[in-house]
């Protein structure tokens, strides 16, 4: 499940450049 929470922060930070 760990790359789960690897995924997750990934995503986060990709869904923050998609907002700028």
């Amino acid at each position: 499940m760990p790359e789960e929470k690897r995924f997750g922060k990934k995503n986060g930070q990709k869904k923050q450049q998609d907002s700028v």
